[in-house]
């Protein structure tokens, strides 16, 4: 949370042990979308999360569906398109 580059995307050859690997999980991360998330990186808020592919376990802290399911998201999502994250039907009316 301390690192200036909290919560940011980054490309380097090399990173902190507590960073995400992302190239480490091909089956995972073969396609996935951002979730905008705590993008003022407010510290202690939580750090971004992403939807991606399902390996079939449990993620730690994303929204993971099938690869099938998937591809047929990105097909449909366009520029102005945005996942929003609700715990209600109520909560989703507000969008």
């Amino acid at each position: 949370m301390n690192d200036s580059q909290y919560n940011t995307w980054q490309e380097r050859e090399s990173s902190s042990g507590s960073d995400e690997h992302m190239a480490s999980f091909p089956t995972q991360y073969q396609y996935g979308v951002v979730i905008n998330y705590n993008t003022a990186r407010t510290k202690g808020a939580g750090s971004g999360f992403f939807l991606h592919c399902s390996n079939g376990a449990p993620t730690a802290g994303c929204v993971s569906i099938p690869t099938s399911q998937m591809k047929m998201v990105l097909q449909k999502l366009h520029g102005s398109a945005y996942i929003v994250n609700v715990t209600s039907e109520q909560e989703l009316l507000n969008y």
